[in-house]
């Protein structure tokens, strides 16, 4: 026992007498940010406007920058768990961002041009005949 919490115990029965010293529950954990509905819709219609309105470069949005526009656009401040719970209660997802080709990524390590994706070389005849069964 902390010297801490028997000063925290005998400042509460000062004030308090023996009503003082009754427990008040359990410690709360903190809740999930709670968006009416209404501003849940606004939330999206900022969502859908897409990050670079909102002052990012790219067009990928995060858990941490839903976060930061839901503390933007209503004052509140919550987790990072919070905010994918959030969503997830909305119905929303996760999704993983397509992969772009550009110049650079379609020229191999030799400086000669590829065309998209290619086949490994799995060692020779070895792996012929899984192609041809």
């Amino acid at each position: 026992m902390s010297e801490r919490s028997v000063e925290q115990w005998r400042r509460n029965w000062r004030e308090g007498g023996m009503e003082g010293l009754k427990s008040k529950g359990p410690a709360k954990l903190p809740k999930l940010p709670k968006l009416s509905d209404d501003r849940f819709a606004l939330l999206e219609t900022e969502l859908a406007k897409g990050p670079a309105a909102h002052g990012w470069e790219d067009q990928r949005w995060t858990l941490e920058r839903v976060r930061t526009l839901i503390g933007r656009q209503f004052q509140v401040s919550c987790s990072i768990a919070g905010v994918w719970r959030l969503l997830h209660r909305h119905g929303w997802s996760w999704q993983r961002p397509v992969a772009r080709w550009n110049a650079t990524s379609m020229r191999s390590s030799s400086g000669r041009r590829t065309c998209g994706r290619r086949w490994k070389d799995r060692g020779g005849a070895r792996g012929l005949h899984r192609l041809r069964e």
